[in-house]
């Protein structure tokens, strides 16, 4: 064929493209869309996936399948990376329960109010790691206010328990940090970063439980609270009976 009958296919070719309307031209988003309707476009047209490169991060080229086989690695890591956090979750969860369990056991055989105690901050500490527990015991009767160590007593009527008065209502967990006024009453560390205070009543509030953890993740706000909850029923009916067996003492 000579240079002037290629000249002229040219120039026949580039006048059809001309001649085209623009509502007649197909669209990237056209393209992207007929190809997730037709994923197994690439298996009936395999030649194209020759001439397919994507831009690597690196200024290199890679192929499509190449780039397919990337991602999918990279879903695959993260979701081993999420499964693997859900069995140390579930791991962690099926230890409190056994210990829970057995820590319900050792309840029925407790006899006074100080084995009681020691009991609870022995368990408390051991089964949610923490690195601080209070216990704060409300008198109604006598009026006792005893600050000191890490289980208090107040008075029912105290200005101090005026900050906990909404969670004392509520009767639920309280986790992640705490106020100023409720860690100036409960913890005298200022090093610690979260917290957990537990409500505990049986008819009528009881007191507290606080533990405290020195990271800022441990109690945090969004972790259940369905462990604490049952801590607080198990030590608030413990001292329930524990005090109806005192008052049964002085009583005779």
């Amino acid at each position: 064929m000579s240079t002037e009958t290629g000249e002229s296919a040219v120039a026949v070719e580039q006048e059809k493209l001309e001649s085209v309307e623009p509502a007649q031209l197909v669209s990237a988003e056209q393209v992207g869309e007929y190809l997730k309707n037709h994923p197994d476009f690439f298996v009936e047209h395999t030649a194209l996936l020759d001439e397919l490169v994507l831009p690597h991060q690196r200024g290199t080229a890679v192929s499509l399948v190449e780039r397919q086989v990337q991602q999918l690695r990279q879903r695959k890591n993260a979701l081993e990376h999420q499964l693997h956090q859900l069995l140390h979750i579930a791991r962690d969860n099926e230890r409190i329960a056994r210990q829970m369990h057995h820590f319900a056991v050792e309840l029925l055989h407790v006899g006074n109010r100080d084995e009681l105690i020691a009991m609870v901050r022995e368990q408390a500490l051991r089964q949610f790691r923490a690195d601080e527990f209070v216990l704060l015991l409300i008198d109604e009767h006598n009026g006792v206010l005893d600050l000191r160590g890490s289980t208090k007593v107040l008075p029912a009527d105290a200005p101090l328990l005026a900050p906990f008065a909404p969670l004392l209502h509520k009767g639920n967990p309280q986790c992640g940090r705490i106020s100023a006024e409720q860690r100036q009453l409960l913890f005298n560390d200022e090093d610690l970063q979260s917290s957990a205070v537990i409500p505990l009543s049986a008819g009528r509030s009881l007191g507290l439980l606080g533990l405290a953890s020195l990271d800022a993740d441990h109690f945090a706000p969004d972790k259940g609270g369905l462990f604490l909850q049952q801590l607080g029923e198990l030590v608030s009916a413990a001292l329930a009976r524990s005090q109806e067996a005192c008052a049964e003492e002085m009583a005779d």
